[in-house]
């Protein structure tokens, strides 16, 4: 509803710059009132960008904490030196690797900053 209001209220203020003053301070008007809806929208995207960073950061650790378990149990007496284990804990390594690759790839410094503290906290 108040979106609604606000678009409505956009558009009548827009008609009356364009009646009163001319097309010139329309223009001008119709440029501020884009850049401000563009900054709202860049805003948005990068708080989305930031959670799925996080989600990634997650899954990130689910993985490692089951690497850590698999090399728990090839540590068992039972188990040591199982070569279906010691496959999948090597399997394992190379998904966690691939995966920090990509968190390093599209992630920023600060974010990884931020990832390396919670890391530390973790441990």
């Amino acid at each position: 509803m108040i979106r609604n209001l606000l678009i409505a209220s956009v558009v009548f203020n827009s008609i009356l710059v364009a009646v009163v003053v001319g097309l010139l301070p329309f223009f001008l008007f119709l440029s501020a009132v884009l850049n401000v809806a563009a900054g709202f929208y860049i805003a948005a995207l990068i708080k989305e960008l930031r959670q799925y960073n996080l989600d990634f950061v997650d899954i990130l650790n689910t993985c490692n904490d089951l690497r850590n378990h698999i090399e728990e149990v090839h540590e068992m007496e039972m188990f040591y030196g199982e070569p279906v284990l010691q496959g999948l804990i090597d399997h394992t390594k190379r998904a966690t690797e691939e995966m920090e690759f990509y968190l390093d790839k599209y992630s920023d410094s600060s974010e990884e900053e931020n990832i390396d503290d919670q890391k530390e906290k973790e441990e």
